[in-house]
């Protein structure tokens, strides 16, 4: 068994993933469009994403796909949690995804991690940064 986070967006998946994919040195293996599928779609929805895959080093998955227009549902009540080698790692990580989004918790020494932090990135995502 394995579970991989599915991120939905509101015509943003491909631009995210791009942005994740450079962030976390990762590889985007899978991009498919509703239109190139048998899901019948208004034309305005046919360039939205309907799968993404990205695969992060160490082969961890992330999920994603653009929902159909008036469908979309911003995040609420869960971050995905990354954690880097080294605190310069997380420290550029926590940096890129925070460029353009908000700190609740900036990066900083905790009682549990030498390294940790909470953002949401300029896509409404909500991350926790830490280091292993």
């Amino acid at each position: 068994m394995r579970a991989e986070p599915h991120l939905t967006f509101d015509g943003r998946c491909e631009e995210a993933f791009r942005f994740y994919e450079r962030v976390f040195d990762g590889r985007l293996d899978a991009v498919m469009r509703y239109g190139d599928s048998p899901i019948d779609v208004p034309a305005d929805a046919r360039s939205r994403i309907v799968h993404a895959t990205l695969t992060l080093p160490g082969g961890a998955r992330i999920l994603g796909a653009d929902v159909l227009p008036g469908q979309f549902q911003r995040p609420q009540g869960i971050y995905l949690f990354i954690a880097m080698r080294t605190v310069a790692d997380a420290a550029r990580v926590f940096g890129e995804l925070a460029t353009g989004g908000s700190t609740p918790m900036p990066l900083q020494k905790t009682f549990w991690s030498p390294c940790f932090g909470v953002v949401i990135d300029r896509f409404g995502i909500g991350w926790e940064v830490s280091i292993d």
